[in-house]
C-alpha cells in the first residue's frame, strides 16, 4: 500500500526504497516463490519508475548464488529474464542473466539449446555495456556455436569483432581467445591458409 502511495505521487525515490525492501524482506524469509511473485507484481505495476525495476533486478541478481538448489536458481534466472524482456534499460543485466542460462544448459549438456538461448542477445546493440564485456560476450557465443557445431553463425558471429577492437592492447588476452576460437573453426574448414594468419 505505502509503494502504491509513493509510486502514484511521482517519488521515485522512496518508490525504488520500498521496492527493494519488498525484494529484501521476501529473501530474507528465503520465500523463493513468493520472491518471485513479489518481483513480477512490482515489475508490472502502473506507473511503475524505472530506476526502481533496475534496482530490484540488480539486487535480486545477486540473490541467485544463494538459492538453495537449482531448481530455483532456474525459477528465480526466468522470472528475472522475464522481468528484463524487451526494457532496454536492463538490457546489460537481460545480457548476464542469458549467459547464465546459457552456461546452465551448457553444463548439462544441452550445448545446442545453449547456443540458441546465448545467440538471443544481439550484444552488438547493447549500448550501455563495457567494450570488454560485449568482447567476452561475443566470445562466448563464438564458443558455443562451435561446440553445438553451428560453423556458419560462428563465422558471422566472428565478424562483429572489429579490427580496432583487436588491435586494442587492453585486450590482448582476449585477442589470443579470439584467434585460437578462429583456429578452431579453420580446422573444420582444412582451411591451412587462414590458420596461418590466425
Amino acid at each position: 500500500a505505502q509503494e502504491k502511495k509513493t509510486r502514484l505521487a511521482g517519488d521515485f525515490r522512496s518508490t525504488t526504497l520500498l521496492a527493494t525492501e519488498i525484494v529484501e524482506v521476501t529473501r530474507e524469509f528465503q520465500s523463493w516463490d513468493e520472491l518471485r511473485e513479489n518481483l513480477l507484481q512490482l515489475a508490472k505495476k502502473r506507473s511503475q519508475f524505472k530506476q526502481a525495476i533496475v534496482r530490484i533486478v540488480k539486487r535480486s541478481m545477486e540473490f541467485l548464488e544463494a538459492t538453495p538448489d537449482k531448481e530455483t536458481r532456474l525459477a528465480l534466472l526466468d522470472t528475472l529474464r522475464e522481468i528484463t524482456g524487451g526494457k532496454i534499460y536492463v538490457e546489460v543485466e537481460r545480457s548476464r542473466l542469458t549467459l547464465m542460462l546459457a552456461k546452465i544448459r551448457e553444463n548439462e549438456g544441452a550445448i545446442e539449446d545453449a547456443a540458441k538461448i546465448i545467440q538471443e542477445i544481439q550484444i552488438e546493440t547493447v549500448g550501455s555495456m563495457e567494450r570488454r564485456e560485449k568482447f567476452e560476450f561475443i566470445l562466448e557465443q563464438m564458443r558455443m556455436s562451435l561446440a553445438a557445431n553451428d560453423f556458419v553463425r560462428c563465422k558471422l558471429i566472428s565478424q562483429k569483432i572489429g579490427a580496432r577492437a583487436l588491435a586494442d592492447r587492453e585486450f590482448q588476452t582476449l585477442r589470443v581467445q579470439y584467434y585460437e576460437l578462429m583456429i578452431r573453426y579453420y580446422r573444420t574448414l582444412s582451411d591451412v591458409f587462414e590458420i596461418a594468419r590466425c
